[in-house]
């Protein structure tokens, strides 16, 4: 991929000026993507099946000399995978949560999200459980969970954890750099994270922006981080240490 002379003037050090954000389900990544968005020169884009336009020659579009997605595995075609491994030339970032648990309870949670309208013709309303919460008044409030559903989301963590993971190792094992985040780091330090993804794409701090936190139409975190906002808290725990081999953190 050649770069143009204004993408040379912008990109220093002659980075790769396309990225990927690969994740797991309830990691943050619409959230790291809205404050990668505020950094300039970026353009974070939502789950998009991969086509070969992403791997065209950049365009002079300055504003958008960073362009990448945040995606699951599926949205990555076996051809583009291919080209990744053999060009080297997307840099590649994987989303991950450490906390099992409350992994599972938050998309337990999630799921209780109530419809909200959004912009896609014929189908007016995001589904309950789907997308994120972008003011305080749409966060889920405190309420059970089924056990049963927590253990068919235990089981799909695990699942989608494995087939990430497989998908993680096949590019280290290629040799292409990695940088993994992790959900618990974001919501201790966004800031330091963003600055780290944006270090890790253009090979600088230099332009980095502090992001606004709060800024309009940024996600808000969808449950409270408060876990005895799970009414059958009790129940859920017994439950783990009990019929799991998962640890409990308080």
């Amino acid at each position: 991929m050649e770069l143009s002379s204004n993408e040379i003037k912008f990109n220093p050090h002659n980075k790769p000026t396309r990225f990927l954000i690969l994740f797991v389900r309830g990691s943050g990544s619409t959230w790291l993507a809205s404050l990668l968005n505020q950094q300039l020169y970026f353009n974070c884009g939502s789950e998009t099946m991969l086509n070969e336009e992403f791997f065209a020659t950049p365009s002079f579009d300055i504003q958008n000399l960073y362009r990448g997605y945040k995606n699951k595995i599926k949205h990555i075609p076996d051809w583009a995978e291919k080209k990744i491994i053999e060009e080297n030339n997307v840099t590649m970032i994987f989303m991950f949560r450490r906390d099992t648990v409350r992994h599972a309870i938050g998309i337990c949670r999630k799921k209780k999200l109530p419809p909200r309208p959004r912009n896609k013709p014929g189908n007016p309303l995001y589904k309950a459980g789907m997308g994120n919460a972008f003011s305080p008044d749409q966060i889920v409030p405190s309420g059970s969970i089924s056990l049963n559903e927590f253990k068919q989301e235990l089981d799909f963590i695990k699942e989608e954890r494995q087939k990430v993971g497989l998908f993680h190792e096949k590019f280290i094992g290629a040799g292409i750099p990695i940088l993994d985040i992790y959900y618990e780091d974001l919501l201790q330090d966004p800031t330091q994270v963003v600055r780290d993804v944006y270090e890790w794409i253009t090979g600088t701090t230099e332009g980095f922006a502090i992001p606004v936190l709060n800024a309009p139409d940024m996600p808000v975190k969808n449950t409270s981080k408060d876990l005895t906002e799970v009414t059958n808290l009790e129940e859920v725990k017994q439950f783990v240490l009990t019929q799991t081999d998962l640890p409990w953190y308080e």
